[in-house]
């Protein structure tokens, strides 16, 4: 989740950015104070003087963790949003603002090799450079205080900084204050380790850099090589017994390249339970799982599936008892009991748990999916037809997914997608580059299908 703020904007123009952000994310907060949780700010590098504000000064030098995204950026993104273009972004992955964004920077008296450089540097980082000086010039570097130019910038106001401002505003990723790099004498220096915290920036960096290799190495691994190994497993008594309360279901063959494809002619399926995304040695063994939560055994369960979900609870340290944390009850249950409390879950919750080794009761994965008739209408709301595709989900999120749609009354799920599809979900936490090489979502935009996040289809449920 992302906390959102957002600085030298007037009064309208926030107002405006509010109701955009609650329309592409609903999910993440905008609050107009700049906080320890605030993970973006929003600059409108367009308004005067926009570097000098409070919130910026504060994030460029003691906040590298605070991604900073332009105004512009935004309104740009909700349009193609609106187009259908941009479906499924997330706050953090808009772009980063350049770190001369809309700046105009004059220099004088440098010698051809460091004006070069300086040129390359601004305009490679979305600002201009020219070799005069103007009232509406926002900076002049140089190395020599003297000279017409010199006179101007100090005669109008403008900042007179040495070319470390450049090089130290592109190293820490955003516009530094002026301040620290004021010129003072001939080739004088600016004071660096005054202008922000470098040793967070480094350790932000390199955190960063960590993050991104173990992406990339998720993303390396053979899901076709994982799925095989999956289904080769040895399945023991107790994990055959447990497939009863499940069944069979159809889920997408996880092959690489082939789980989005439009495709009849590539697409396949297969048969394949939903209990066997379980290790049969998480069941068997002692593991602490479950150890001091309490549960209680709902309706919808036959003796035999009761008998079964207290050998799955116990075997991972839970208890069985009448006045329980979380009371279970059958997934396929069409109502929830009229008696239900907020801590009501199904067996599709201890499946989630166990097969991600983390309790996971608060999540709509876990609770009762009973969708009413009024749910569904607003869910298809505009769609021409109740054929409905999904895309960007594998594993137990797949076939729980599926699962709940077949409860869908009016739904008819399609592992087709096709210009007949009415509604799409898409996985919205899927990082930007798969999104938008989504072959579903590619041809959603291009076709003007509906499409939807699964936070979307939770929100149509509650």
């Amino acid at each position: 989740m992302a906390v959102i703020t957002s600085t030298s904007l007037t009064a309208s123009e926030r107002a405006d950015l509010t109701k955009i952000l609650a329309k592409m994310y609903p999910h993440d907060p905008f609050e107009d104070n700049l906080t320890s949780e605030t993970s973006m700010l929003i600059v409108h590098s367009g308004r005067d003087k926009w570097a000098q504000s409070r919130k910026y000064q504060h994030t460029i030098s003691s906040r590298p963790d605070i991604r900073l995204v332009s105004y512009e950026t935004v309104l740009n993104t909700y349009n193609s949003w609106l187009r259908g273009d941009e479906v499924g972004l997330r706050p953090e992955k808009l772009k980063v603002m350049p770190v001369f964004d809309n700046v105009s920077v004059s220099i004088s008296r440098l010698d051809a090799e460091l004006s070069s450089k300086i040129r390359h540097m601004v305009e490679s980082n979305g600002g201009s450079v020219v070799e005069s000086i103007s009232t509406v010039s926002d900076v002049l570097v140089t190395t020599v205080p003297e000279g017409l130019r010199y006179s101007k910038a100090r005669e109008w106001g403008i900042p007179v900084v040495s070319p470390d401002w450049v090089y130290d505003s592109v190293e820490r990723g955003g516009m530094l204050s002026v301040t620290e790099y004021f010129l003072t004498g001939e080739n004088s220096k600016g004071r660096r380790n005054d202008a922000c915290d470098w040793e967070k920036v480094r350790a932000w960096k390199q955190a960063e850099q960590d993050k991104l290799q173990t992406e990339k190495a998720k993303r390396s691994l053979d899901t076709h090589e994982k799925e095989r190994d999956l289904k080769v497993r040895k399945v023991d008594r107790t994990n055959k017994v447990w497939k009863s309360i499940m069944g069979n279901i159809k889920v997408s063959n996880l092959r690489r390249g082939l789980e989005d494809n439009w495709s009849q002619e590539q697409e396949e399926e297969e048969s394949l339970s939903q209990a066997s995304v379980l290790d049969a040695s998480q069941v068997n063994t002692e593991s602490m799982l479950f150890e001091g939560v309490s549960f209680a055994l709902g309706s919808g369960y036959t003796d035999s599936q009761k008998s079964i979900l207290k050998k799955v609870i116990t075997s991972h340290r839970g208890k069985i008892q009448d006045n329980a944390d979380y009371t279970v009850v059958s997934s396929m249950l069409d109502s929830i009991p009229a008696a239900a409390e907020d801590n009501v879950i199904t067996e599709l919750a201890l499946e989630r748990s166990i097969y991600y080794k983390t309790l996971d009761f608060d999540s709509m994965w876990s609770r009762p999916f009973v969708p009413s008739p009024e749910n569904e209408a607003a869910l298809f709301e505009g769609v021409p037809n109740r054929v409905v595709s999904i895309t960007g989900f594998k594993g137990v999120e797949l076939s729980h997914l599926e699962k709940h749609l077949a409860k869908l009354r009016s739904c008819q799920m399609s592992s087709v997608f096709s210009k007949s599809t009415g509604l799409l979900i898409f996985n919205d936490e899927l990082p930007k580059s798969e999104l938008l090489t989504n072959q579903k979502l590619v041809l959603a935009a291009k076709w003007r299908t509906k499409c939807i996040s699964i936070g979307e289809f939770w929100d149509a449920f509650k």
